[in-house]
């Protein structure tokens, strides 16, 4: 996606206070930092590392208890990302509260989802799989490393600070209008439609230790990826029709090809999308991963 209309001033009926502006900055920085901590605490919490609560942590419960605290904690964290993607929602949201800080509020939200399932997590510890090898474990481990990494470069090669609503806070204290976003291809999704997701897919699934409470937590979020993209899709060819029907047809949704099927999309032709937050290939919060 491509920004524009940068240097145009905001055209707004209640023009944002200097002290307004001010704040919706900082929350925005404060939410942007508190993602990235999180995201962090998931890394350590999927590895078990004992510094904050983990996936294997915790006071252990009856079977039947743990999956239901465990699959409620997941879908709470669902239903707010997909309740909160939805332009429905962002319309009646932004009512209440300043359109600038939308984003950051939806990235705030899911800090706190994601923050409350790591912390009540039942652990469910009994092993499904132990990989045994030194140099196997650090090749699993280099998987999941490359996973988070394709997630992080994902955000970047569309607009890593729109995603996160910095781009949103910092149009709003310069007294500019947001700025629209366009649909475009960058080189990974070119590879991939949803790069994002499957770093996510990628991150959670290798795993040197596979407990069953691990197991539940990949599990749960897989389906919660998979029916969300169903939804997302959807939603993009109502917005962009034809056009996403073609790069849909031309590039897989979350398996990479690394050979060309059809000629690049052009960028120029592209329907300009809201200013809302940023995702695979188009405009809008997406409601299919963790930071989209």
């Amino acid at each position: 996606m491509k920004r524009i209309d940068r240097s145009e001033p905001a055209h707004q009926a209640n023009p944002l206070s200097t002290p307004t502006r001010w704040v919706i900055l900082l929350y925005a920085t404060v939410c942007y930092a508190g993602f990235h901590a999180v995201f962090l605490w998931m890394v350590m919490f999927l590895n078990d590392i004992p510094l904050l609560p983990s996936v294997d942590s915790g006071t252990p419960r009856h079977w039947t208890a743990a999956i239901a605290i465990n699959l409620g904690l997941v879908l709470l964290f669902g239903l707010q990302h997909s309740v909160m993607a939805r332009g429905s929602f962002k319309r009646a949201w932004t009512k209440l509260i300043p359109e600038p800080a939308e984003r950051a509020t939806y990235v705030s939200a899911t800090v706190a989802c994601l923050a409350l399932t790591f912390t009540f997590w039942s652990p469910m510890t009994t092993i499904l799989w132990r990989v045994e090898q030194p140099i196997a474990v650090y090749v699993v481990l280099a998987v999941q490393g490359i996973g988070w990494a394709i997630l992080v470069w994902s955000t970047f090669a569309l607009d890593h600070f729109h995603l996160f609503g910095l781009t949103q806070a910092w149009s709003a204290f310069r007294g500019r209008s947001i700025p629209h976003l366009e649909f475009r291809t960058p080189f990974i999704y070119r590879l991939v439609r949803h790069p994002i997701q499957l770093g996510i897919l990628t991150g959670i699934w290798a795993a040197p230790v596979m407990t069953i409470g691990h197991f539940v937590f990949a599990t749960a979020m897989s389906v919660y990826i998979v029916v969300g993209l169903y939804f997302e899709e959807r939603d993009l060819v109502r917005q962009f029709g034809q056009r996403y029907l073609a790069y849909r047809q031309s590039v897989p949704k979350l398996i990479p090809r690394f050979w060309p099927s059809a000629p690049r999309l052009e960028q120029h032709d592209a329907p300009r999308a809201p200013a809302g937050g940023g995702g695979g290939a188009r405009s809008g919060g997406t409601n299919a991963s963790m930071i989209e």
